[in-house]
């Protein structure tokens, strides 16, 4: 006897449950059977939930929300707002007719711990790729074009292929030199400022044109860092028997680090 009172009052339970919904949310289903069981109600043809205020869907001892189902596609046409959403399959958003997508917002920290598909990302502030424990950051894939259309700089160090010796900088300067007169197999160094060069430092040097009065048939060059931030530019008379003069002109001292 008791058990079947507990029955009756589960079934009148879930009545007022049923009826609490309809009349306090507002459940249409144009044309459709709408079927209400003790966990769920469902529907044979297009079904609108709605109200007038919020609808909180297991706000309170909810602990998975499912939605859909495997190769169905779900739509939100409003602002969707939640602490995590997840599938079992991929996750695609706005991959239909959406304008913007933002997500987070001003001096929030984004997490995407895991692998993040887009044709584009933006930010209204600084936007930081694997700034906290991520260990390897690949952008592009092998024989696809990385175009980066602004400027790009890095703290680290930079490597062109897997096998590359890593960059640590690129310096570059310019400075106005002359070697004066050269008699035959003789040099003139001439030091230049480079801040940031170490001895050992890889330099390469642009001179001015070939063949002018700055840089004469029978000059040739080379330079190297000879203490810390000074770069030393040696202009040698490769005619021995034969005096050049060169005139001032602009030079380019490049070093590259290791």
């Amino acid at each position: 006897m008791k058990e079947g009172k507990s029955k009756l009052q589960k079934f009148y339970a879930i009545i007022s449950s049923v009826v609490f919904v309809v009349l306090g949310v507002g459940v249409t289903a144009a044309l459709a059977a709408i079927t209400f069981t003790a966990t769920n109600f469902t529907s044979d043809g297009a079904m609108t939930v709605d109200a007038s205020s919020t609808i909180a869907i297991g706000g309170t001892d909810g602990t998975i929300i499912s939605i859909g189902r495997n190769g169905q596609t779900v739509r939100f046409l409003g602002v969707v707002s939640s602490s995590r959403i997840d599938t079992s399959g991929i996750l695609s958003i706005g991959t239909s007719t959406a304008g913007n997508i933002i997500i987070g917002r001003e001096g929030q920290f984004v997490s995407l711990p895991g692998v993040v598909s887009s044709s584009q990302i933006d930010a209204t502030g600084n936007m930081e790729i694997g700034t906290s424990t991520a260990t390897n950051i690949r952008i592009g894939r092998a024989g696809q074009f990385v175009s980066l259309q602004g400027n790009a700089s890095t703290s680290g160090s930079f490597a062109i292929s897997a096998t590359g010796t890593p960059i640590i900088a690129h310096l570059s300067s310019s400075s106005v030199i002359g070697f004066g007169a050269l008699i035959g197999a003789t040099c003139q160094d001439t030091a230049v400022t480079s801040t940031g060069a170490s001895v050992g430092d890889v330099v390469l040097i642009g001179a001015p044109a070939v063949g002018t009065s700055s840089v004469p048939s029978g000059l040739g060059w080379y330079g190297y860092v000879s203490s810390t931030d000074i770069v030393v530019i040696r202009g040698c008379n490769n005619l021995v028997s034969s005096t050049i003069t060169t005139n001032s002109s602009t030079w380019r001292v490049d070093v590259w680090k290791h």
